[in-house]
């Protein structure tokens, strides 16, 4: 028998049971999982509901903790304006103040993480979901055959490559570790041949204008490879740089050609069965694909650079410029603005190259409309990432005085303002299935 004051009763049904019995009742029903949450009276013949506050009451420390966050996931999940945030490792969840409503609709999460509200893909505006499907099954097939088509690399694994960490040993030997088997999907973001010497380049700066090492130094566009001279707003660079079309080889100095490595032999292969075939670019299906795909991960590799150098190299570059201009952190946020503004129009940019992979090539006014868009967006963005990037490092590199400094402030702040309002514009109307381009006229 037990005394009365080791004895509690259910607060509703009043069933009396000693406390110990209360307790391991509790454990054991935390323990098998989130049943616990509609947990009933320890009396067999008793449907009555045990409430939170007897189970905490009870319940140690560790299975309190375990009962929590069994409430919070049945929150979550039964609650129309929460999801879980995607991303791995992240256990915050994310409410949505508005009605659910059909088409894309890009979330932020605490962890910094921007998803898709409704398919809980990354986020892909102008994009929408079922685009964004098809695009990922595509890239996924294309592997599967690239896989299968691949022949066996020969040469022997090297024990000092740490693929994908050890990057310089690749560039250094110009071939990987066979044992790496997504080195070749990674080197269409990240690996390509110089177009004027042809040795293998890391794109390791976000902006699309690369320079060769020494002693080539050949200033290239790293979407199309051709000469940069030919990227500006006098040329129209931009504008045909993102057209899937036929271009005419270009016209290079001829320079000495160094002894092929394995790995440069392998991207020759990959060139030469691309090119032998006689055939239009535009006959075929894979050299299309292949054209957007290389500058979806193009600027996605950019996005991801760009985002690594916002935690990384920016923190250290505004308090070196606060130093030198003897002002706060905080009256350089424009700096910090300019940055993810450039982050967040990677990630447009990058999803309008799957939205016009699926836009019909017929020449018509729509694609004519699409392509001016995307490449005049692709003229801006370029404009902001140079500036924020070159510009600021050459004033920390010189010194510069207070004169240089509000120059290049007014110059960020500017093209950080005309850059978001055009890409805002862009998402809408490609949003809108560019309904509107009846109603302009493009550039002559």
């Amino acid at each position: 028998m037990h005394a009365v004051s080791t004895m509690t009763a259910a607060p509703i049904c009043g069933h009396f049971f000693c406390d110990t019995c209360w307790t391991g009742y509790i454990h054991n029903a935390i323990r098998d999982g989130p049943g616990c949450l509609t947990l009933r009276c320890a009396d067999p013949f008793c449907g009555v509901a045990v409430g939170e506050d007897m189970i905490l009451s009870f319940a140690g420390d560790e299975d309190q903790g375990k009962y929590q966050r069994y409430l919070l996931r049945s929150y979550v999940e039964n609650n129309r304006k929460a999801k879980w945030c995607p991303a791995p490792g992240c256990d915050y969840a994310v409410e949505y103040s508005h009605s659910p409503a059909p088409g894309s609709h890009d979330v932020v999460c605490k962890c910094s993480h921007r998803f898709c509200w409704n398919c809980l893909e990354e986020a892909h505006r102008p994009v929408e979901c079922e685009t964004v499907a098809k695009w990922i099954v595509k890239i996924s097939s294309e592997q599967l055959v690239q896989e299968e088509e691949a022949p066996v690399m020969s040469w022997d694994p090297c024990s000092r490559c740490n693929w994908p960490d050890n990057i310089d040993w690749i560039l250094a030997h110009q071939k990987p570790c066979p044992a790496c088997r997504r080195f070749e999907s990674w080197m269409l973001g990240n690996l390509k041949p110089c177009p004027k010497c042809k040795r293998m380049i890391e794109k390791n700066q976000g902006c699309m204008h690369m320079t060769c090492t020494p002693p080539c130094y050949f200033e290239f566009c790293w979407l199309c490879l051709g000469p940069w001279r030919n990227h500006g707003d006098s040329t129209g660079g931009f504008y045909s740089c993102n057209r899937f079309e036929v271009s005419p080889s270009l016209a290079l100095a001829p320079a000495p050609t160094p002894t092929p490595s394995p790995g440069v032999v392998r991207v020759q292969q990959m060139e030469s069965a691309r090119n032998e075939s006689g055939k239009d670019l535009k006959s075929s299906p894979r050299e299309r694909y292949r054209f957007y795909y290389e500058r979806w991960a193009a600027h996605e590799v950019s996005r991801l650079r760009s985002s690594s150098d916002i935690q990384r190299v920016l923190p250290v570059q505004i308090e070196e410029l606060s130093d030198l201009q003897f002002q706060p952190t905080s009256q350089l946020e424009f700096v910090r603005e300019a940055w993810l503004q450039i982050v967040e129009c990677r990630r447009i940019l990058k999803w309008t190259y799957a939205y016009g992979f699926y836009l019909p090539d017929d020449g018509g006014p729509k694609r004519q409309y699409f392509n001016y868009l995307q490449g005049d967006a692709e003229a801006s963005l370029e404009r902001l990432h140079q500036c924020a990037e070159f510009e600021l490092h050459h004033i920390l590199r010189v010194r510069g005085d207070q004169t240089h400094f509000d120059g290049f402030r007014t110059k960020l702040q500017s093209l950080t303002s005309v850059t978001r309002t055009q890409f805002k514009e862009i998402v809408l109307v490609l949003e809108n299935g560019l309904e509107d381009f009846a109603d302009r006229s493009l550039p002559k």
